[in-house]
């Protein structure tokens, strides 16, 4: 395989010069220059770096993770790591249900006051706002 530019690179993986500059930067995805060019250019075992940080991004699993993952000889890190996104997804799953029944439950509150003309103060249901306290802010994307 022949080097790559860093515009082929963006082309190609759909990614911004801007991303692999700062994957650069922090040690994740090292460039080379070649002689008499003044652009980065990617080998073949760069590129092949690049499409696992992007399926690992795809996975969202942060670019700390990611670089202790590429530095760990023995690979537990990575089983680590999963481990830890399945569980939190568990919470964020949690979470969304949680969420999809409150709505679920103002939206029903909401259809009988209008079909009985009354008007329905969602914040006063104690029951309700209650759960809500539960939900974590952090927990937004």
């Amino acid at each position: 395989m022949k080097l790559m530019t860093i515009s082929e690179v963006t082309k190609v993986f759909n990614v911004s010069t801007r991303m692999l500059r700062y994957y650069d930067e922090i040690g994740l995805l090292p460039s080379t220059r070649k002689e008499d060019y003044s652009y980065r250019v990617y080998d073949e075992p760069a590129v092949r770096r690049l499409q696992q940080i992007i399926t690992l991004r795809k996975l969202r699993i942060p670019l700390k993770k990611i670089a202790s993952i590429f530095n760990d000889p023995d690979q537990l890190k990575i089983l680590e790591t999963f481990q830890e996104s399945i569980s939190e997804l568990d919470e964020e799953i949690t979470a969304l249900h949680t969420i999809r029944d409150i709505l679920n439950a103002f939206v029903m509150k909401l259809n009988n006051a209008a079909h009985m003309h009354v008007k329905f103060d969602m914040f006063d249901d104690a029951e309700i706002m209650s759960v809500i306290q539960t939900l974590s802010l952090t927990k937004i994307n």
